[in-house]
């Protein structure tokens, strides 16, 4: 996806509105960001298997999330830190077909400045050779604190 102005100025806009919410705003906004997600995936289901009916739909939804295994409490979940994401993203986005994860970091960049933990991010990006990237992306996305 090329990014226009257009696009790029309405992306800024959208995540400087996401920045001015609450944390209880974006607590209550997550259960329709998760509605939102699987009318999205649906879709996208519907669209590979045009011969799905609404069952095979939902059954093909439940695969993808596989929300059994996960909530069951028989499997463990792991969660990484922000920062860890950042970092290997950083890593993958040295391959040149992997745009999406340096435009990844840019986005959480500019939605979680505040709340990175910069110097654990440049340590390991020093030992990964990343370090020269993420300053840049950084320079160029973080947007300035908020005034009261």
């Amino acid at each position: 996806m090329d990014a226009t102005p257009g696009l790029l100025r309405a992306r800024r806009k959208a995540i400087e509105d996401a920045r001015r919410e609450t944390f209880e705003q974006k607590f209550l906004a997550g259960p329709q960001l998760f509605d939102d997600a699987c009318e999205a995936t649906k879709k996208g289901i519907r669209t590979q298997h045009p011969h799905f009916d609404e069952q095979q739909v939902m059954d093909e939804l439940r695969r993808r999330l596989d929300i059994d295994a996960r909530l069951s409490g028989e499997q463990e979940i792991y969660v990484s830190r922000i920062e860890d994401v950042i970092i290997q993203k950083l890593r993958w986005s040295r391959d040149p077909g992997r745009k999406q994860d340096e435009q990844d970091v840019r986005d959480v960049i500019a939605v979680q400045a505040g709340n990175l933990d910069q110097s654990y991010i440049r340590e390991w990006c020093d030992q990964h050779g990343t370090r020269e990237r993420f300053d840049r992306l950084w320079r160029e996305n973080a947007l300035p604190p908020r005034t009261a």
